[in-house]
């Protein structure tokens, strides 16, 4: 009867630094995730590129490929010809092969290539898509001392500008830790393409005043340092790209390493 009592043994603690250690990756995941989503490409909803009307150019390109990115056939060939006399397309030049997976319809007016790249009902028909050159259309340049704070969606609401605002891009720092993971930081290097062939001289950020810069001048790689200078995106599409290239390689994605 006189028998000794157990005594329950009080919990131990859990580890207190393993949970600190699962709260801080989920912070960082987290954190990053917010990063990619702050920091994308932001592109103004319902842009469509289209030839301005005031141009001077006297020739003005439309470029045809198929939906399919599959090469061009000579019957092909034989029916854009044919809807274009079944449409009645006014204000052809000429026709002509830019490449095995790219033609070329020259337009006498501006007014013309932009009906043109409206008419979905003959695009459709031949499964074809329409564009023009962003070279053209659109002019990129580059602004300093933007506060990292500031999304891509956000900057391009406070922008004030004589031309339209249609993509805006940060460029971020490539970062390597001491364990070997690569990280991208936001850098105050903004990219802004405008809807014009011609750069405005400066912007209005929230009624501060930035000079633009533009991206070929010799300027700008001074802003770059020892640490490479990455697009947002660390990738190009061909969506984006300025330049017409021979072959299909502009649907192909490439990294863009310190380059506006």
């Amino acid at each position: 009867m006189g028998g000794s009592v157990k005594k329950r043994k009080k919990a131990e603690p859990s580890d207190g630094r393993a949970v600190r250690d699962i709260m801080e990756t989920s912070s960082e995941s987290d954190e990053s995730a917010d990063n990619s989503r702050k920091y994308q490409v932001f592109k103004v909803p319902g842009y469509s590129r289209k030839y301005p009307e005031n141009s001077k150019k006297t020739e003005y390109i439309v470029f045809l490929s198929h939906q399919t990115e599959r090469q061009f056939s000579d019957k092909d060939r034989l029916a854009i010809s044919h809807a274009i006399r079944k449409y009645c397309v006014t204000g052809i030049l000429h026709l002509k092969s830019i490449n095995k997976y790219k033609i070329g319809i020259t337009f006498d007016l501006s007014n013309n290539a932009n009906v043109f790249l409206q008419n979905k009902k003959l695009l459709d028909e031949l499964g074809l898509n329409a564009s023009i050159p962003a070279v053209d259309t659109e002019v990129t340049g580059v602004l300093t001392s933007v506060p990292t704070d500031l999304s891509n969606k956000r900057i391009s609401a406070l922008i004030g500008s004589s031309r339209n605002v249609i993509q805006v891009r940060r460029f971020m720092r490539r970062v390597q830790s001491d364990g070997g993971a690569i990280k991208y930081d936001p850098t105050q290097t903004v990219a802004v393409t405008f809807a014009s062939t011609e750069l405005p001289q400066y912007v209005y950020l929230d009624s501060w005043r930035h000079e633009i810069l533009d991206r070929g001048v010799h300027r700008l790689k001074e802003l770059q340092s020892s640490t490479q200078l990455f697009d947002l995106s660390v990738f190009k599409e061909g969506g984006s790209c300025q330049e017409d290239h021979n072959e299909q390689t502009n649907h192909k994605k490439e990294p863009m390493m310190g380059k506006l």
